[in-house]
C-alpha cells in the first residue's frame, strides 16, 4: 500500500528521510558524522556512511567539508 500511494518502499521512504536530517546536521556542523549517524537513527556509524554514499554519492565527512 505504501508503495502504491508514494511510489518507493518503506524503507527507502525511511532512509531518505534519515539522509536529509543528517545533510542538515552537517551542514549545520552538529557534530561529527558519527554522532550524526547515532542522531538519524543508525547504531552502527559504518552502515551510516555507505548508505549516504549510496544516496548521495560521497562521504559525509567531505559533504560536511563542501557544505561548510
Amino acid at each position: 500500500t505504501f508503495k502504491e500511494v508514494t511510489g518507493i518502499n518503506f524503507y527507502d521512504y525511511l532512509c531518505r528521510l534519515r539522509m536529509e536530517r543528517a545533510k542538515e546536521l552537517l551542514r549545520e556542523r552538529k557534530g561529527e558524522w558519527p554522532r550524526i549517524a547515532q542522531l538519524v537513527g543508525y547504531e552502527n556509524a559504518y552502515s551510516f556512511k555507505r548508505a549516504f554514499v549510496r544516496y548521495e554519492g560521497i562521504k559525509p565527512d567531505e559533504y560536511a567539508l563542501l557544505s561548510g
